[in-house]
């Protein structure tokens, strides 16, 4: 009998203690909500700035830099702005056959070699963190161009919430971007003065932005999510994303479809999780024009109409571009509508006016004589100084040098640079709008109700 009791009381033992271990199960379950990894996914770009200036050596020497714009994964940052990065030059191949006879007929006889990085490591939470990545792109001189132009120009306007949201974004955009220190106007004039040079070093530009994209995951730990937001996106909210698509004026027709991805997450007035980063947008091109001579430039416009999350539906969202981040070398401009279309620089016609008058100059045959002349000193050094104007538009620095050989030469180089200008600045096709996939955007939502997903 007590062998019988002594099972009956272990039984019952076990079940308390099962109950009381499925118990606490539940209350922790109830107390813990489930975590989520973050995890920055294959193929997102990080955009890397070199934090100075690099003489091409050789292949394998280390570069470095620093992430100037942040990466979320789901609902937070993963790598924040600042972070150093580590890399090295993977491979320098020689130019193609093309490149080099064109730079050698400019003058240039030290062609530039394809430069391959590959950025190896990233330096968060003080280690030194190991990456795969492959760079797919550069710009210099970034800039970001927001539609209609920076809301400190409208002086005397009301100041609405739009406006200070522009104003925000655009402070925010110049911080990241000159966090490391771009060349200036005369930094830029010593480059292109050192590029016009017959042999002159092989640089990279300190402050150029390169895309580097995972080519592996990056795990940033599991977290616990931000609570998802009950209504919708705040109306006029804007949105950063980055192309899939890539767009061209001259290739993309009207009602090509377009896709984007969000690289931050959207949140509601009280900090609720409206569209996680990594959400798609989905849109058409709504007008494109290819560029035409006579220096009409190419235009394009395009809408984003829905989002696609995994595991949901596509929901209606109007929505019009508001930014973009390019080189201040393209020549872009974003118009109140979203539109965005190149334009010509109000200086282009400078050049033709002086080779003319520099080729007047040469070809004027009651100037000084090309030997002998020691009594038109002036005339002479004007002439001198023509020469060497006409013969560096014909044929760069070694047709400067050239020109001083003979007359002939000199005028012959001059009605080449003559040609060259006036064709280039006056009867040549305009430049087309070019936006690559990856480009950083900024989308702004309707104020409609399509405007919340």
């Amino acid at each position: 009998m007590s062998t019988v009791r002594r099972r009956w009381q272990g039984s019952v033992w076990l079940c308390a203690a099962a109950m009381s271990a499925g118990m606490g199960q539940s209350l922790i379950a109830q107390a813990d909500p489930a975590l989520i990894d973050l995890v920055v996914k294959p193929g997102t770009p990080l955009r890397v700035a070199l934090d100075d200036r690099v003489v091409v050596k050789r292949a394998g020497q280390t570069i470095t830099g620093m992430i100037v714009e942040p990466v979320y994964a789901y609902d937070r940052i993963a790598i924040p702005v600042g972070t150093k990065v580590t890399g090295h030059i993977a491979k320098l191949e020689p130019p193609p056959k093309i490149a080099r006879v064109s730079a050698y007929l400019n003058g240039d006889f030290t062609p530039f070699r394809r430069v391959t990085l590959q950025f190896d490591s990233l330096l968060l939470d003080g280690r030194s963190t190991p990456i795969e990545t492959v760079v797919t792109g550069s710009v210099e001189n970034v800039q970001r161009l927001v539609a209609g132009g920076p809301a400190s120009s409208k002086k005397g306007a009301a100041r609405t919430e739009i406006d200070r949201a522009r104003e925000e974004i655009e402070h925010q955009v110049k911080g990241a971007i000159s966090s490391v220190t771009q060349p200036g106007r005369m930094g830029r004039l010593k480059e292109m003065l050192i590029h016009q040079l017959p042999y002159h070093p092989q640089r990279l530009i300190k402050g150029t932005v390169f895309v580097a994209e995972l080519t592996s995951p990056l795990s940033r730990g599991a977290v616990v999510p931000i609570e998802d937001a009950s209504a919708g996106a705040p109306p006029a909210s804007i949105l950063n994303a980055r192309l899939i698509t890539a767009l061209d004026s001259s290739k993309t027709p009207r009602e090509s479809p377009v896709t984007a991805v969000l690289t931050a997450p959207l949140f509601s007035a009280d900090h609720q999780l409206v569209l996680p980063e990594g959400t798609e947008l989905k849109g058409t091109v709504t007008f494109s024009r290819q560029a035409r001579h006579f220096h009409r430039n190419g235009q394009l416009r395009f809408l984003i109409e829905r989002v696609e999350m995994p595991e949901r539906s596509a929901e209606p969202m109007l929505a019009s571009l508001y930014s973009v981040q390019t080189a201040s070398s393209a020549r872009l401009a974003v118009d109140d509508e979203g539109g965005v279309a190149a334009t010509n620089s109000k200086a282009r016609f400078v050049a033709p006016a002086l080779a003319i008058l520099a080729m007047s100059t040469v070809a004027d045959p009651q100037g000084a004589e090309d030997a002998g002349d020691v009594t038109g000193t002036s005339a002479s050094i004007g002439k001198a100084g023509s020469r060497t104007f006409t013969g560096f538009l014909g044929l760069g620095v070694a047709g400067a040098v050239l020109s001083h050989f003979s007359k002939p030469v000199a005028i012959g180089l001059g009605a080449v640079g003559v040609v060259h200008t006036v064709y280039s600045s006056v009867f040549a096709k305009g430049q087309e709008v070019s936006l690559p996939a990856s480009t950083p955007i900024q989308v702004q939502l309707a104020a409609g109700p399509a405007a919340s997903p």
